[in-house]
């Protein structure tokens, strides 16, 4: 079965472009690629193309989704699977090199013909910045209804928790897409940027810690995908995460039997941070 191969880019909208694009150039280490009019673009260290795009005007929070595929086959193999599977009229722009449609929470999801989508160049540390966009996290009311509609692009469950996460994978990461329960909103829960080691989580929070910019959950260790992390709130209030050491499931074809991790695990296996914050639970304490 055809799949996307990973993350390639995502796009915001926000209101206070100049504020955010200063944060994402000198705090967190990405390089700007495009400057001008309502648009900013900035590229991760390990890319080759920009993986995040801020937009001013319109309503805030997400814009897009844009998952890589490895060809124009594998491309025209995913949409006829989205179509065979009754969703034809989710399709809403189409050409030979991207295809946009509308996740059943009315999300738009860019496929992408993108060769180099979910692999970042390996870096020499210490490195300022991320190496690549490695998972986005959405809300939704209806997880199990998404679960079955991004398995139409290929990618296969890893984990589900009781806190209610599922977490999918279209190649060796552990998750590039992931879902969380809400009582009825939808969008982005938090953008992860992945900085490969302890050391490069790490000296980033040391770094961000120096410009002023608080970590509100972290360091810890994820029971999911067995990841360091440790998050912060951008000048738009987006939840966006420094991770390391992700699990990796090497054979994405072959799907691994879904754990399911129960009430116990809080979101932290070293038990050190503490329960995440109500701006990354959207809930009150």
């Amino acid at each position: 079965m055809a799949r996307v191969a990973g993350l390639h880019r995502i796009a915001l909208r926000v209101p206070n472009l100049d504020a955010v694009a200063d944060f994402y150039k000198n705090l967190w280490g990405m390089e700007p690629v495009k400057s001008g009019g309502d648009e900013r673009q900035f590229k991760s260290r390990g890319v080759a193309d920009p993986d995040l795009v801020f937009r001013s005007g319109g309503k805030q929070g997400l814009e897009y989704v844009a998952l890589g595929v490895k060809s124009a086959a594998d491309l025209d193999a995913i949409v006829a699977s989205v179509e065979k599977a009754g969703h034809k009229g989710s399709i809403v722009e189409r050409s030979n090199r991207e295809v946009s449609v509308r996740d059943p929470d009315g999300n738009l999801v860019k496929l992408v013909v993108a060769p180099k989508a979910g692999a970042a160049q390996k870096l020499e540390e210490p490195v300022t910045g991320p190496r690549k966009i490695g998972h986005v996290v959405l809300w939704t009311p209806q997880r199990e209804t998404m679960e079955k509609f991004y398995a139409l692009f290929g990618l296969g469950v890893s984990d589900r928790t009781a806190r209610g996460m599922s977490f999918m994978r279209c190649n060796a990461d552990h998750h590039s897409v992931a879902f969380v329960d809400s009582d009825g909103r939808t969008g982005l829960q938090h953008i992860a940027f992945d900085v490969g080691t302890l050391d490069g989580v790490m000296r980033q929070k040391a770094r961000l810690a120096e410009g002023g910019v608080e970590c509100i959950w972290g360091l810890g260790r994820h029971g999911p995908g067995n990841n360091l992390f440790t998050y912060y709130l951008d000048p738009a209030k987006n939840c966006v995460e420094f991770y390391g050491e992700l699990e990796q499931i090497p054979d994405a074809s072959v799907p691994a039997e879904p754990r399911y991790w129960g009430p116990e695990h809080k979101g932290d296996r070293w038990g050190l941070a503490g329960p995440p914050p109500s701006s990354f639970t959207g809930q009150p304490h």
